[in-house]
């Protein structure tokens, strides 16, 4: 894969040395996707995301499942737990809870740029948006401004909204995560294994 993306950069390279009205290119660009490629490949890892069992608890619900990896693309994995029309599943990216599907009141999709920027070490602060269902049929969107920081081996995401400040954590190799998938649901821990 990294040999891919240096051949793409190469050739972005060459293109450079056209005029930038030509092709729409710098070099500049180029650097920054540079940079962004390799400070991306950092991103820590929590352990067998995407090869073992992830271990999904919602204190709040008093909730406790074991799931297993069904699909990847993308970077996405998608874990399931239970099968039929009782399956529950959790999208994560690089540990990241992205989306859910069948714990009712689900995440439908986040805006998580912001979130790998910062725990790549690119940012300092960020936005980060999640899609939630309303409990209606409809859905609504929760905008937060986040800052990170390193403690204890973890990465700390502090994010406030307009109603609602949230705080979560990100294991920097080992160890439990705890993300807020929304009002409802609250707090999740998550222990890949």
């Amino acid at each position: 894969m990294m040999k891919q993306i240096i051949a793409g950069l190469l050739a972005l390279g060459l293109t450079g040395c056209a005029s930038t009205s030509d092709t729409g290119t710098s070099f500049g660009q180029i650097t920054g996707l540079w940079h962004s490629v390799t400070r991306s490949a950092q991103l820590p890892q929590p352990k067998g995301q995407g090869d073992g069992t992830l271990s999904l608890s919602i204190p709040a619900q008093n909730w406790q499942m074991t799931f297993t990896p069904i699909a990847q693309r993308d970077g996405v994995v998608t874990w399931q737990a239970g099968t039929g029309l009782s399956a529950v599943s959790v999208a994560t990216r690089n540990g990241v809870v992205i989306a859910t599907r069948g714990l009712g009141d689900d995440l439908i999709s986040s805006d998580i740029s912001g979130v790998m920027a910062g725990l790549a070490g690119q940012a300092d602060s960020g936005q980060r948006a999640y899609r939630l269902l309303d409990g209606d049929g409809g859905q609504r969107n929760l905008v937060f401004i986040c800052d990170y920081d390193r403690a204890e081996g973890a990465w700390v995401e502090t994010c406030y909204g307009a109603k609602q400040d949230i705080t979560n954590t990100y294991p920097s190799n080992t160890g439990p995560s705890r993300q807020w998938l929304g009002p409802l649901l609250g707090y999740a821990e998550l222990h890949w294994e």
